[in-house]
């Protein structure tokens, strides 16, 4: 099942309530939000709809990429506000958070906490909340990454790999970018792995894509 970025937000809250406790030496260690960059130059401001079935409503979201520029893997959260011309907040973005590899990019779709829509919202603040070195190998990784054009857009697509004996639901995304490295679309799927499995991947960039990659979100054992 492929559905767009907003309604990641019904799928997130549903993995979160089935979380799986960690043990102490999962606890993970601080560091400076400096360790992380916001590409703000080239956030995304959009409006589509939020969620899916009834919860489904429309809101105003931006699309930024954040890149971990520490040595080692980082759980990174941005949050902030939508602004109008005048820099007035017209409303706060719910926070949001991606494991980034060290010296690697990751795309956020941060919406509109009250899930509305904000007509006057000409850019987004998008301020790093958190950024700590994870306590533990993630289980789920993404092998066999492919980028390729199809017509006026790329189309990506990779292995899902479960090195876990158990199973686990685990949200992959796709980021698709413009030729200005503007972030575009990140479509996301939810997807049952069970233990010590694979599973194969696609998303389709909308048209103007010129770059993509699959990479995840929450996982849930």
């Amino acid at each position: 099942m492929m559905r767009s970025a907003p309604a990641l937000l019904a799928a997130l809250a549903l993995l979160s309530a089935g979380a799986c406790k960690r043990t102490p030496r999962d606890n993970p260690r601080e560091v400076a939000p400096s360790a992380v960059r916001v590409d703000y130059e080239r956030a995304n401001l959009r409006r589509d709809q939020v969620g899916h079935d009834q919860w489904a409503s429309e809101a105003s979201f931006v699309l930024v990429d954040a890149e971990n520029l520490h040595a080692s893997d980082l759980l990174v959260t941005l949050g902030g506000a939508l602004l109008d011309a005048q820099g007035a907040a017209l409303g706060t973005l719910r926070p949001a958070s991606l494991r980034i590899p060290a010296g690697g990019v990751r795309t956020f779709a941060l919406v509109d906490a009250q899930q509305q829509v904000r007509p006057g919202a000409v850019r987004a603040e998008v301020r790093v909340l958190g950024a700590q070195v994870p306590g533990y190998q993630p289980s789920v990784v993404v092998t066999d990454g492919a980028v390729h054009r199809d017509g006026e857009r790329v189309v990506v697509g990779a292995r899902i790999h479960n090195r876990a004996e158990r199973p686990v639901r685990v949200l992959v995304l796709g980021g698709f970018h413009d030729a200005e490295g503007r972030p575009v679309e990140r479509p996301f799927s939810e997807l049952y792995l069970p233990g010590n499995s694979d599973h194969a991947v696609q998303f389709v960039g909308p048209e103007g894509s010129v770059s993509g990659y699959v990479f995840l979100g929450d996982a849930v054992f």
